[in-house]
């Protein structure tokens, strides 16, 4: 009788072939292209580490790559109040002020905003001017408290 050997450990840039093949089942099963990043990227003719993720993962079975993981640097958008002046306000401070051109340039691949359903109206319309996109129907969102 044999016991595989599972083991979890960070990925390195060699192990893009497997991951890719990895992401490639879970997009069959979807149907559809899912994004993925990259462990590394090549930086003034460098190879570093991918500055959107705080860590990847690869799981081993006997030394075959079977699963990944990785979390990401995002940016969440968080507003409060009722008013659509101050919502609006705020969406062309951001767009002035270029806040997610900044954030890329820091590394974030990926802005974020939760909207209550019932104020997803004139919410979402400010959003979609910024660029936002809804993915609610493609999507369910959980949410891990770390406090």
């Amino acid at each position: 009788m044999s016991v595989d050997k599972i083991i979890v450990r960070e990925a390195l840039p060699q192990d893009m072939e497997a991951i890719r093949a990895c992401h490639a089942e879970v997009e069959k099963v979807l149907g559809e292209a899912m994004d993925l990043p990259e462990v590394a990227i090549t930086k003034d003719g460098k190879l570093i580490s991918n500055p959107a993720i705080l860590e990847y993962l690869v799981v081993e079975e006997n030394g075959k790559v079977i699963g990944f993981h990785y979390q990401e640097k995002t940016l969440e958008m968080c507003h409060g109040g009722m008013s659509p002046k101050a919502t609006l306000a705020l969406a062309n401070y951001h767009r002035e002020n270029n806040i997610f051109y900044f954030a890329h340039k820091a590394g974030i691949r990926y802005a974020h905003c939760q909207v209550p359903k019932k104020l997803s109206g004139p919410v979402g319309r400010e959003l979609k001017k910024s660029g936002f996109r809804n993915v609610s129907r493609k999507y369910k969102h959980y949410v891990l408290d770390l406090r």
